[in-house]
């Protein structure tokens, strides 16, 4: 006879333990679903719905698709209890036994049992929520503020994504993050802290730290101190906590409710948790919740299920940090990856391609990556490769002139040519050209003074057009200075546009 597992939850880690089961259906394992949502929801690019314009749509994917996929059975209910004793699960429409338990419920908003913000104030749960907020931002113009209670992850793009929405409709409103802690994403590093403030500050985005939301009436927030807001849009983010039925669990938990698991992710002998729901401490320090770790988590639950099912020892779960980034709307994120420090387009490029990457369907993948090329995300990198391709064109070409490289004149060569165009000193003249182009086409490479860089080689370039090409005309045919003209374009962006976020420096 067949052992029955119960996967509670079809998020990340729930895929993750399904997808390792996948292959065990036939064999004596039969997997089984639960999950009240039919739709799953592609969480780490909600906040992007609001200021990006990411259709919801295309962060969803059905369960059934899923099932397929993986060959389980699905139970579109909501889990409502687990008895480890009974080993039996309770949904809103059944009670079904199990041999072997993977718990990956996820975690939800915590209402911190303020009835008014649960009535009032918007969540970002899934991705009908994203499409509740874009719809009352396209809805209530007269909004005045957005308060966003959380100072955490969330919070931070949640804020960042409005000053984008409100900025590409030219709309005024002020985005305000009430933390009551006394400073805003506490656990990270303090380089990152400072590098979101700064951007914070940039996107005119008020952080209030020591403060609470005391009341709500109607659409106006009362903060602590004083404050009042009228026609404030309220969005609660400031934690999160495990669903209901996990928390009423006979077993160990942290405050949040997440369930302490041991070195194999056991609850106990038949029941494992996987991804928020799972507390787990490593050397000594509680893991955080991520993505990775849920999919992680997933599978190594689902091998332990395997091992235990074939009477194997089972095997100790090891966290594997590939690290994280923080993705700010104006695209300066910064996190860390594989141990080192981001920070920049760089980061919120890799934020974005691995979102991609994790997300399901063709399309989808597709329809995200049209999403964040309309939303500017690629605004830098397409200044970042005007200016390398531009730099390691005049180093090329100063190479050539100063040092006879790639069939070039040289030093001496080149300055016979300008002494024969009138140029005196020829060879002083020869030496500044040829050095000009040489050291401006690097600082451009490097995207240092970028500004004064490419205001140099736009003098050089447009002496050139003057004195070799003018006389023949526009056309490159006849030898006229088409080319010199669009080269002078472009160094005459690169002194307007500066450096970007892609370089050494990003004023000059």
């Amino acid at each position: 006879m067949k052992k029955n597992v119960v996967i509670i939850g079809c998020g990340f880690a729930g895929q993750a333990a399904a997808r390792r089961l996948k292959n065990f259906g036939g064999r004596g394992l039969r997997t089984v679903v639960i999950d009240k949502n039919p739709l799953t929801s592609f969480l780490p690019l909600l906040p992007d719905v609001l200021g990006r314009g990411i259709p919801s749509g295309l962060l969803t994917y059905p369960v059934a698709l899923l099932q397929k996929a993986f060959s389980f059975d699905f139970i579109n209910e909501e889990a409502l209890g687990l008895d480890l004793s009974r080993k039996e699960v309770e949904t809103s429409g059944r009670r079904l036994g199990y041999d072997y338990c993977v718990i990956a419920c996820g975690s939800r908003t915590n209402f911190y049992g303020n009835e008014q913000a649960q009535k009032t104030a918007y969540a970002l749960d899934d991705a009908h929520d994203a499409s509740r907020i874009r719809k009352a931002l396209d809805e209530r113009p007269q909004t005045a503020a957005c308060i966003i209670a959380g100072g955490g992850y969330t919070g931070v793009e949640i804020a960042g994504n409005l000053r984008r929405y409100f900025d590409c409709r030219r709309r005024q409103a002020r985005i305000i993050i009430v933390e009551k802690a006394p400073q805003i994403l506490g656990p990270l590093p303090e380089w990152m802290r400072r590098h979101v403030l700064k951007n914070l500050r940039e996107m005119r985005v008020e952080v209030f730290t020591g403060t609470v939301l005391e009341k709500i009436e109607g659409d106006t927030a009362v903060l602590s101190g004083g404050r009042v807001f009228a026609q404030a849009l309220l969005i609660w983010c400031p934690g999160v906590k495990v669903p209901d039925f996990a928390q009423k669990m006979q077993c160990k938990k942290n405050p949040q409710g997440r369930l302490m698991v041991d070195e194999y992710l056991r609850v106990d002998d038949s029941c494992f948790a996987a991804g928020d729901a799972a507390f787990f401490l490593y050397r000594g320090d509680p893991l955080r919740m991520a993505v990775q770790f849920a999919i992680y988590q997933g599978e190594a639950a689902a091998v332990n299920v395997i091992r235990s099912w074939r009477g194997l020892p089972l095997k100790k779960y090891a966290p594997l940090d590939l690290g994280f980034v923080v993705p700010l709307a104006n695209n300066d994120s910064c996190g860390r990856i594989a141990g080192i420090n981001v920070k920049g387009p760089v980061a919120t490029i890799l934020h974005y391609l691995m979102c991609v990457f994790r997300s399901r369907g063709l399309s989808n993948k597709a329809g995200i990556t049209v999403s964040l090329l309309k939303g500017g995300i690629m605004a830098d990198i397409a200044l970042f490769i005007l200016r390398l391709g531009t730099g390691v064109m005049f180093f090329a070409h100063g190479l050539q002139l100063a040092f006879g490289l790639f069939g070039g004149p040289g030093v001496s060569g080149f300055s016979k040519s300008l002494q024969g165009l009138g140029f005196a000193p020829a060879l002083a003249w020869a030496y500044l050209a040829a050095y000009t182009c040489l050291i401006g086409g690097a600082l451009l490479v490097a995207g240092f003074l970028v500004r004064i860089s490419a205001a140099a080689l736009f003098i050089f370039i447009a002496v050139a057009a003057w004195t070799v090409h003018w006389q023949k005309g526009f056309f490159a045919q006849q030898g006229g200075y088409e080319y010199n003209f669009i080269i002078a374009c472009v160094c005459l962006a690169l002194v307007i546009a500066g450096p970007g976020k892609i370089g050494i420096s990003r004023k000059w």
